[in-house]
């Protein structure tokens, strides 16, 4: 009696984690054949999710789903506050359109070890369009329940009438100075109309596209009637962490860089082996142009990248010669920026190493080891944290419409910490 009461206790427990999970405003895949999520602009080496309200900007959805069956998908967006809560607005609030549409853009992939069907949509489009700025979540879902949930994906419209000026620099107190970032901005609200501005207006600051390590609510240090200003030693300082590894498996016949060997299993899968790595945490910072933790899918064999580029096992190691106390992850872009179980390392103590191998889609990417952490990625502990590490950084400034009683975005500024403003209205 006592086994079938806990039995359900813990079927009940995890239904409730799983719901929990769903019902989570966050970037997440929630079913495990999904791979190789992209949604952002056609730059992909600028994968920010981003539109200009009221422009001809688009946003692309990709995915694939491993198997060779079509299914019926649909999808539709949420408002969400600064909090990324959803902000209450009726969709008819916040959409031209209608409230929901269908992925009607799939294929087989061709030419491939492993069957997938890859799907593709654009948003905004015909159908549907946001006539407010702000952050939304997209959600698809199957066969036209909205509780069927596939995957989501987090997005921001953007309104440019607050004007941002932003510097980048070195951590001003020392002990920053050798490892961090530091953003000093100040934000111009003469456009907007405002009683209350260190009430009415909040900040989020991103780095590299992560939402992780965001920093929300940052309020203004000072307000000089029409401009709010940022110029703290702490609130606005990251961590600058390294440059990302990279690797290469564009070509799995001939190799890319940091591969050690590729061959093909006697169950016709491709594996890359990439070379071993070390603990980077006491090297000194060595500069090289990587894609900030994010990934191009490409494939220098075919035509089509999105339909032939195959799906490869590859093989990371870590040298280690102890085990650690915290579980090592491979973590970037590739892993959705979170501590998944499949990214998990495994030590082994006769050959020193980490381990793990990841089923991943022909292309170029980027990734570090992460230490974990009280549940949170730690990158400082095996990749170290040097102030003159190139990063993206971007400022998404929101206010309170007291005419929506929601948050609109009225100002956004991407900036490199080593080239400077990269967006301009």
């Amino acid at each position: 009696m006592i086994k079938t009461a806990c039995f359900y206790f813990l079927l009940l427990f995890y239904a409730l984690g799983v719901s929990a999970q769903k019902n989570s405003l966050s970037d997440s895949i929630y079913n495990p054949n999904i791979k190789t999520v992209l949604f952002q602009g056609r730059d992909a080496e600028e994968p920010y999710p981003k539109i200009r309200l009221g422009s001809d900007d688009m946003l692309e959805l990709h995915f694939d789903e491993l198997g060779t069956e079509a299914k019926n998908y649909q999808f539709t967006v949420v408002h969400c506050n600064y909090n990324w809560k959803p902000s209450g607005l009726l969709p008819n609030q916040y959409i031209d359109g209608l409230n929901s549409d269908f992925i009607n853009v799939y294929n087989n992939s061709f030419n491939t070890y492993i069957n997938y069907i890859h799907y593709e949509n654009s948003f905004p489009n015909f159908n549907m369009k946001p006539i407010i700025s702000g952050n939304y979540l997209l959600k698809v879902y199957e066969d036209g329940d909205e509780e069927k949930l596939v995957l989501t994906k987090r997005f921001y419209v953007v309104d440019y009438s607050a004007k941002i000026d932003a510097v980048l620099r070195r951590a001003t107190l020392a002990r920053h100075m050798y490892t961090s970032h530091e953003i000093d901005f100040n934000v111009n609200i003469s456009a907007l109309q405002s009683f209350i501005p260190r009430n009415d207006f909040r900040v989020t600051l991103r780095q590299n596209n992560r939402w992780d390590n965001a920093k929300y609510n940052i309020e203004p240090q000072f307000v000089l009637e029409k401009e709010l200003q940022y110029n703290y030693e702490e609130e606005n300082v990251f961590k600058a962490f390294n440059e990302f590894r990279v690797f290469d498996t564009r070509n799995v016949r001939f190799g890319g860089q940091s591969l050690y060997k590729n061959y093909l299993s006697d169950s016709s899968v491709y594996h890359a082996v990439l070379y071993a790595e070390k603990d980077r945490s006491e090297l000194p910072h060595r500069y090289y142009i990587d894609l900030n933790g994010h990934y191009i899918i490409q494939n220098l064999d075919g035509q089509n990248d999105d339909l032939e580029s195959d799906y490869v096992w590859v093989h990371f190691y870590m040298l280690s010669t102890y085990e650690m106390e915290q579980d090592v992850y491979v973590f970037g872009a590739l892993s959705n920026w979170k501590l998944k179980p499949e990214f998990k390392m495994e030590y082994n103590k006769e050959k020193h190493w980490y381990h793990t191998k990841v089923l991943l889609k022909q292309g170029f990417y980027n990734y570090v080891f992460a230490a974990e952490k009280n549940g949170k990625p730690d990158l400082e502990e095996l990749e170290g944290s040097y102030y003159e590490t190139e990063n993206d950084y971007e400022i998404i400034v929101y206010q309170r419409s007291m005419v929506l009683n929601a948050d609109v975005i009225v100002g956004y500024k991407l900036i490199n910490s080593l080239r400077g403003e990269k967006d301009e209205e």
